[in-house]
């Protein structure tokens, strides 16, 4: 592809006037080459995505054409906006899925690629957010407990610690003795006579 240029011939003849000229356009012919094809954007119910196939070789350069095959490979409409080595599909479902082959296509030859669209339905999405916001609510509620706990039984210890050191303690009580009075001092009373005790 890098001789492809124009060229020119050039005839003299000695002692004729004017000299000849010729102009050649050379165009090497290439078979395009395997194309690269992505596809861009979320594969989800109701977006938009976009499929792209772009051969870096060819010459002359090549056309682009799309087919389209349901998951039973049986082969169906082609859906979507096709622009050279663009197909827009808009608004996508279920029944975008299936697979997809782009057709790089010249004088000299052709060259394919395959792309596998798989649209996921709503629902998972909305599994996926309810799982995710689950397992975080599940977290924060075992750490709440977790603190809880711990906290309790810091509490509980100290609860126990004071209740042990008053158990503990026992008052030192002396040996005291109590005395009433005596017999001697009760029949004095009687009479009407008082000593001092003693």
């Amino acid at each position: 592809m890098q001789d492809n240029g124009t060229y020119e011939c050039l005839v003299e003849i000695r002692n004729v006037f004017p000299s000849k000229s010729v102009d050649i356009e050379l165009l090497v012919l290439v078979r395009p080459s395997d194309p690269a094809c992505e596809i861009i954007g979320n594969q989800v119910y109701g977006q938009n995505i976009n499929l792209t196939c772009n051969s870096d070789e060819g010459s002359p350069e090549p056309k682009y054409t799309w087919q389209s095959y349901d998951i039973q490979n049986k082969s169906r409409p082609l859906q979507g906006i096709a622009v050279g080595g663009l197909l827009m599909l808009k608004n996508v479902s279920i029944n975008t899925t299936g697979y997809y082959i782009c057709l790089s296509k010249n004088t000299v030859g052709e060259n394919r690629c395959n792309l596998t669209v798989a649209i996921q339905p709503p629902s998972m999405n909305i599994a996926l957010y309810a799982g995710i916001i689950g397992g975080i609510l599940a977290a924060v509620i075992i750490i709440s407990v977790l603190v809880y706990c711990c906290c309790c039984r810091k509490s509980k210890n100290k609860d126990y610690e004071a209740t042990e050191t008053e158990n503990t303690f026992q008052p030192i009580h002396e040996n005291v003795k109590i005395r009433g009075p005596s017999t001697e001092e009760i029949e004095d009373e009687d009479k009407g006579e008082r000593r001092p005790h003693a």
